[in-house]
Protein backbone atom coordinates (compact mmCIF):
# COMPACT_ATOMS: atom_id res chain seq x y z
CA UNK A 1 0.00 0.00 0.00
CA UNK A 2 1.45 3.38 -0.98
CA UNK A 3 1.38 6.53 1.12
CA UNK A 4 -0.57 8.28 -1.63
CA UNK A 5 -3.38 5.72 -1.37
CA UNK A 6 -3.96 6.74 2.27
CA UNK A 7 -4.47 10.39 1.31
CA UNK A 8 -8.24 10.79 1.20
CA UNK A 9 -8.62 14.59 1.45
CA UNK A 10 -7.68 17.47 -0.79
CA UNK A 11 -6.38 20.83 0.44
CA UNK A 12 -5.19 24.00 -1.28
CA UNK A 13 -1.77 25.34 -0.34
CA UNK A 14 -1.49 29.11 -0.52
CA UNK A 15 1.84 30.85 -0.94
CA UNK A 16 2.60 34.40 0.17
CA UNK A 17 3.29 37.16 -2.34
CA UNK A 18 3.76 40.91 -2.17
CA UNK A 19 1.35 43.12 -4.09
CA UNK A 20 1.17 46.85 -4.62
CA UNK A 21 -2.20 48.42 -3.78
CA UNK A 22 -3.85 51.16 -5.83
CA UNK A 23 -2.47 53.66 -3.31
CA UNK A 24 1.07 52.38 -3.93
CA UNK A 25 1.44 50.56 -0.61
CA UNK A 26 2.95 47.10 -0.39
CA UNK A 27 0.73 44.39 1.08
CA UNK A 28 1.07 40.68 1.68
CA UNK A 29 -1.41 38.48 -0.15
CA UNK A 30 -1.85 34.72 -0.35
CA UNK A 31 -2.53 33.00 -3.66
CA UNK A 32 -3.38 29.38 -4.45
CA UNK A 33 -0.13 27.57 -5.20
CA UNK A 34 -0.92 23.84 -5.33
CA UNK A 35 -3.65 21.33 -4.57
CA UNK A 36 -2.40 18.56 -2.29
CA UNK A 37 -3.85 15.09 -1.56
CA UNK A 38 -3.42 14.48 2.17
CA UNK A 39 -4.61 12.65 5.26
CA UNK A 40 -5.83 14.90 8.11
CA UNK A 41 -6.01 14.21 11.84
CA UNK A 42 -6.88 16.58 14.69
CA UNK A 43 -4.06 17.62 17.04
CA UNK A 44 -4.44 16.57 20.65
CA UNK A 45 -4.32 19.10 23.50
CA UNK A 46 -0.89 17.72 24.43
CA UNK A 47 0.43 18.30 20.90
CA UNK A 48 -0.96 21.85 20.89
CA UNK A 49 0.72 22.54 24.23
CA UNK A 50 4.07 21.31 22.85
CA UNK A 51 3.64 23.72 19.95
CA UNK A 52 3.07 26.57 22.40
CA UNK A 53 -0.61 26.95 21.55
CA UNK A 54 -3.65 27.09 23.82
CA UNK A 55 -6.02 24.19 24.17
CA UNK A 56 -8.74 26.36 22.64
CA UNK A 57 -6.90 26.52 19.30
CA UNK A 58 -8.18 24.21 16.59
CA UNK A 59 -5.26 22.23 15.26
CA UNK A 60 -4.76 19.57 12.62
CA UNK A 61 -1.88 17.39 11.50
CA UNK A 62 -1.55 16.82 7.77
CA UNK A 63 0.23 13.80 6.28
CA UNK A 64 1.16 13.70 2.61
CA UNK A 65 3.77 13.08 -0.02
CA UNK A 66 6.14 16.10 0.12
CA UNK A 67 5.42 18.87 -2.40
CA UNK A 68 7.57 21.69 -0.99
CA UNK A 69 5.19 23.14 1.62
CA UNK A 70 6.91 25.71 3.86
CA UNK A 71 6.04 27.38 7.17
CA UNK A 72 5.00 30.75 5.68
CA UNK A 73 2.40 28.95 3.49
CA UNK A 74 -1.25 28.52 4.45
CA UNK A 75 -3.59 25.56 4.08
CA UNK A 76 -7.21 25.89 2.97
CA UNK A 77 -9.35 22.92 3.96
CA UNK A 78 -13.13 22.74 3.90
CA UNK A 79 -13.42 26.54 3.66
CA UNK A 80 -11.18 27.06 6.71
CA UNK A 81 -7.69 28.64 6.70
CA UNK A 82 -4.82 27.13 8.68
CA UNK A 83 -1.44 28.58 9.63
CA UNK A 84 1.49 26.18 9.28
CA UNK A 85 3.49 25.80 12.50
CA UNK A 86 5.97 23.17 11.37
CA UNK A 87 6.86 20.87 8.48
CA UNK A 88 8.82 17.63 8.96
CA UNK A 89 10.11 14.94 6.63
CA UNK A 90 9.20 11.90 8.76
CA UNK A 91 11.50 9.27 7.27
CA UNK A 92 14.07 11.75 5.90
CA UNK A 93 13.74 10.04 2.53
CA UNK A 94 11.22 12.44 0.98
CA UNK A 95 8.35 9.94 1.08
CA UNK A 96 6.15 11.38 3.85
CA UNK A 97 5.88 14.78 5.42
CA UNK A 98 3.76 15.97 8.33
CA UNK A 99 2.52 19.51 8.72
CA UNK A 100 1.23 20.87 12.06
CA UNK A 101 -1.38 23.60 11.63
CA UNK A 102 -3.75 25.76 13.65
CA UNK A 103 -6.84 27.47 12.33
CA UNK A 104 -6.71 31.21 11.70
CA UNK A 105 -9.89 32.52 13.30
Amino acid sequence: MSIGSLCNKSVVVQRSAVAVSAAGAYEQIFEAWKTWSVRIQPLSATELEKLGREGTDIGIKIYGVPIGVQEPDRIIYDGRTFEILGVRDIDELGRLSTVDCVEIL
